[in-house]
């Protein structure tokens, strides 16, 4: 079962088609702030049942870019997000897919992924250890800009005011 699946049709029954559709494929696996996709009662639709006579399938809902198997003659590729949606995204290089086709009568095309820099960094930090290690490792830190995320260990209770002053000075803690 496949929903919504639009399909933008060439000049002629010879010419090359794309398609796209919001959906979760089998073999694909969610992350972080990723969610389960389902259309109607499918969790997870097979990558067979994609139109074969469709020669670029650019599916959503999943965060991250990647190519999916399903038919010989069909590219299956999720788009990915624009923009990181939660912390688990944070060392991820986004990117929007360019895809153009070459020949219209062969059916050739040409794929360019282009990286995305816009958007404000996000930065994750697990397993520091003290306070004296989460201070050098801001403080390191060269994009003021950047969203942070970080956990660290401490045996001792911290100081009142402490976590106050942290954010004065990492006001995107």
């Amino acid at each position: 079962i496949v929903s919504h699946l639009y399909v933008a049709k060439g000049p002629d029954a010879s010419a090359a088609d794309a398609s796209t559709t919001e959906t979760t494929a089998e073999s694909t696996e969610e992350k972080g702030s990723e969610r389960p996709g389902s259309i109607g009662t499918a969790v997870r639709v097979n990558a067979g049942s994609f139109p074969e006579e469709v020669d670029y399938i650019a599916l959503g809902h999943l965060h991250r870019p990647h190519d999916i198997t399903g038919h010989d003659s069909t590219t299956i590729r999720y788009a990915g997000s624009p923009l990181p949606y939660s912390f688990s995204e944070a060392n991820e290089q986004k990117s929007v897919m360019i895809v153009m086709f070459d020949d219209e009568a062969t059916k050739q095309m040409t794929t360019k992924s282009m990286k995305l820099t816009a958007g404000r960094r996000l930065i994750s930090k697990r397993g520091l250890v003290g306070l004296e290690a989460l201070e050098d490792y801001l403080a390191g830190i060269d994009d003021p800009e950047a969203w942070i995320s970080f956990t660290t260990t401490i045996e001792e209770p911290l100081a009142i005011g402490y976590l106050t002053q942290l954010t004065e000075r990492y006001p995107n803690l």
